[in-house]
């Protein structure tokens, strides 16, 4: 949001949408497989149609009072909030753990970064990581640790310092990142991941008053939705 006393809106043409998943493929089985992780069996069972045991289930799947592991992220269960402003914007985040329709307490698998100044006041960086499958939260806790350290905060302090950002070479550096954090989870052993994940969706937002620029990018079904307002004039959402 832009900071009180208005400022120029976003230009939604500047926006770049970076990672864009490939379409579908196989059977309904395969894509909600792959979509859950491996949650969704290809093939049932007599006792899988069982309802106490398809309950037992379901309680696993949404992680249930899950042991934390030395990966884990120590905001799994409660509420995470955070909030802040600078010069250019303001922000707010929060982040609930639910309960299981027993009252059992579920462990809080989302995790969201939000650094108003990503070492430039002028560069802001967001994002949100929805995990999913028994080891979801440690998996969404390693994202939101390596894509900040992964990030070039010489390369954003550069572009944001200059009259005609490159918005596609920053572009090609997010994909990179979440290439590189992909490849890097993948290969730590500490995290099973074979039937686990994240939603990945970040924004970066770069620039002086008057060049303020917003590349996102996601990967799965997170999504990102720009708002701006104008004057007497109804609100506008791009997404």
């Amino acid at each position: 949001a832009p900071p009180e006393g208005g400022g120029p809106p976003p230009n939604p043409a500047a926006t770049a949408a970076v990672s864009r998943p490939a379409p579908s493929t196989g059977s309904l089985a395969d894509r909600l497989s792959n979509a859950m992780g491996g949650a969704f069996s290809k093939k049932g069972s007599k006792r899988d149609k069982d309802p106490r045991t398809q309950d037992k289930q379901n309680r696993r799947l949404s992680v249930s009072g899950i042991a934390q592991g030395p990966q884990g992220d120590s905001n799994t269960t409660g509420t995470v909030t955070d909030k802040g402003q600078n010069e250019y914007l303001r922000f707010s985040a929060l982040s609930n753990a639910g309960y299981e329709p027993d009252g059992h307490k579920k462990t809080n698998q989302d995790a969201f970064i939000s650094f108003v100044e990503f070492g430039e006041p002028a560069v802001s960086v967001f994002g949100v990581f929805d995990g999913h499958g028994a080891c979801g939260h440690h998996v969404s806790a390693y994202v939101r640790r390596e894509i900040p350290r992964i990030l070039d905060k010489e390369l954003l302090k550069a572009e944001s310092a200059s009259a005609r950002p490159n918005i596609d070479s920053v572009a090609k550096h997010f994909i990179s990142v979440f290439e590189r954090v992909n490849n890097a989870l993948e290969a730590d052993k500490s995290i099973d991941s074979s039937l686990s994940g994240t939603t990945a969706v970040s924004g970066i937002v770069l620039g002086r008053a008057g060049n303020r620029k917003i590349i996102t990018a996601n990967a799965g079904d997170s999504r990102i939705i720009i708002g701006y307002e104008e004057v007497r004039r109804p609100v506008w959402w791009v997404q």
